[in-house]
């Protein structure tokens, strides 16, 4: 199911709109994507976005699974 959303995948960060290549392995192995079913979307988002992101929520006490 979540293949069949494969079609969805936008061609840059949802954040800084940089371009997103799927063919290109180092970015497809380095970016993040995250699929929500029920509403049939997918975003990625570059490292930097992902990880300014992450400290964000880090400074607000929100957990985001990679704290130890």
């Amino acid at each position: 199911q979540k293949l069949g959303l494969f079609d969805l995948m936008p061609e840059d960060c949802f954040i800084c709109h940089d371009k997103f290549d799927r063919k290109n392995k180092e970015m497809v192995n380095t970016w993040n994507v995250v699929v929500r079913e029920q509403e049939q979307s997918v975003k990625v988002y570059c490292p930097t976005c992902w990880n300014n992101a992450k400290k964000l929520l880090n400074q607000y006490g929100v957990k985001t699974g990679n704290e130890r």
